[in-house]
């Protein structure tokens, strides 16, 4: 976490990203889930990040008798149904989607006046 790498611009990724303890539980579930070749339920969806995916393959990987190919073919089918459920990356791909702000217009009914 800590060494810099060149493709990181000499940053570390511990600069880049935080790890609590949290996340370390998140990436743990993952793990087990990579694991499997079953499908995916709705409760795979969310309450996670691409970050927790590709470090739980990451340390999967790692892992004695992993099975590299399933690991990979798991994490590649859950990245997709994440994008894939991602707003941002529907039919309306907003660019910069912090440059987006509400705007509330009211236009009062005006009963329609005709002169007889």
């Amino acid at each position: 976490m800590k060494t810099r790498l060149r493709s990181l611009e000499d940053h570390s990724l511990d600069e880049i990203q935080n790890w609590r303890n949290e996340d370390e539980s998140i990436a743990a579930f993952l793990r087990t889930l990579l694991q499997t070749t079953g499908s995916l339920t709705d409760e795979h969806r969310s309450g996670f990040y691409a970050a927790h995916v590709v470090a739980a393959a990451i340390t999967e990987g790692l892992s004695h008798e992993a099975d590299l190919q399933v690991i990979v073919n798991r994490m590649m089918s859950l990245l997709k149904l994440m994008h894939d459920i991602n707003p941002a990356w529907g039919p309306l791909f907003v660019q910069h989607p912090g440059d987006i702000s509400r705007h509330l217009l009211y236009h009062p009914a005006t009963p329609n006046l005709i002169s007889l």
